[in-house]
């Protein structure tokens, strides 16, 4: 089958054609491939400038750089400067956008940029984010403190690498397909696909995650974690914690020369990138801190349920695929 072919069958939004494509493609090499070989999509650059500080600038992606979004984006982290990145369509690839965005932002010679998407909700005023940056000066990534109010984390989510010698995601994926009547049962497909693709590790998160300050401190809870037996049920006796680190999904700020070294991996499609990106800092052993600030955001909003939610999980195998072929082979640990 031709990549144009192939390309039909991802951007359909018939979870059935997606399958087909999995079917087609053999190896994770044939995933990365096919990821490379898409068009560049297309992105536009628009840069506010305000007085103020000049040494910590915010990247946002954004399908439109214009209008009540980005008014409201720009409010929130004012007197910052901001490079909105605008793009959407087919080949939307939220890595490249942040990539175009960081590149800009650096030809500024900032100190400190800030990642963050275009659905960030003001808890804390920007001068307060100027504030935490100040006092950790020495450190190389910083997240925000999680609010912690019920909603499902959208970023500082803390995460292990997991083994485990029950294959949970099977028997989630089975009781997921009885509990929303699918059929085919398309949430059975995901672990099948993801074995075809040599994943045998997969991703947990601790469900205490209040008063941790460190990764330090997050590894000696998970160490814990895993014996929780009443908290967690069976999980904890029968998997194994291969690393814990901070993803810091929807935000995060970084010293540029963190930038001048790693950008994000425009391998992924939309999915994993950040994560990817927070594991590889873990790695390398960076200096990652939560900060004395929060900051909510809309991600994660749209019900497991739905039918769009239903198509991101199923694309999501390229990625996971693809991030674990990278942790078989120490790519997040060596270039």
């Amino acid at each position: 089958m031709n990549v144009e072919d192939l390309e039909s069958l991802w951007s359909s939004t018939e979870p059935i054609d997606l399958l087909r494509f999995y079917n087609e493609i053999q190896t994770v090499t044939d995933l990365i491939r096919f990821s490379r070989s898409r068009p560049p999509p297309h992105i536009s650059l628009r840069t506010l400038r305000f007085t103020g500080v000049d040494k910590i600038v915010v990247v946002v992606p954004t399908r439109s750089a214009v209008g009540r979004t980005a008014n409201y984006i720009a409010n929130v982290f004012s007197p910052l400067p901001i490079v909105f990145v605008e793009s959407a369509g087919r080949y939307f690839n939220y890595s490249k956008s942040v990539n175009a965005g960081v590149k800009e932002a650096l030809t500024g010679d900032p100190d400190w940029v800030v990642v963050a998407n275009d659905d960030m909700v003001e808890v804390d005023p920007a001068r307060k984010l100027v504030e935490q940056i100040n006092k950790n000066w020495d450190a190389d990534c910083l997240l925000a403190r999680p609010n912690i109010t019920g909603r499902p984390l959208v970023h500082t989510v803390p995460c292990s690498v997991t083994r485990s010698i029950v294959p949970w995601d099977w028997i989630i994926a089975f009781t997921d397909a009885l509990t929303y009547g699918e059929f085919p049962p398309f949430s059975v497909s995901i672990p099948y696909y993801l074995r075809k693709y040599g994943v045998r590790h997969s991703f947990r998160s601790p469900v205490d995650i209040e008063g941790f300050s460190s990764v330090k401190e997050l590894v000696r809870k998970e160490r814990f974690y895993y014996f929780r037996k009443i908290r967690q049920g069976p999980y904890n006796l029968l998997e194994s914690c291969c690393r814990s680190f901070l993803n810091a999904g929807d935000f995060g700020v970084y010293r540029s020369s963190v930038f001048r070294k790693h950008m994000y991996d425009e391998v992924f499609i939309n999915g994993y990138e950040d994560m990817d990106f927070s594991f590889l800092l873990s790695c390398r052993n960076y200096d990652i801190r939560v900060m004395d600030f929060q900051i909510e955001s809309g991600g994660g909003s749209i019900a497991p349920t739905s039918r769009l939610r239903r198509l991101h999980e199923i694309r999501q195998v390229l990625n996971i695929s693809y991030f674990f072929y990278k942790n078989r082979n120490e790519l997040h640990s060596y270039d």
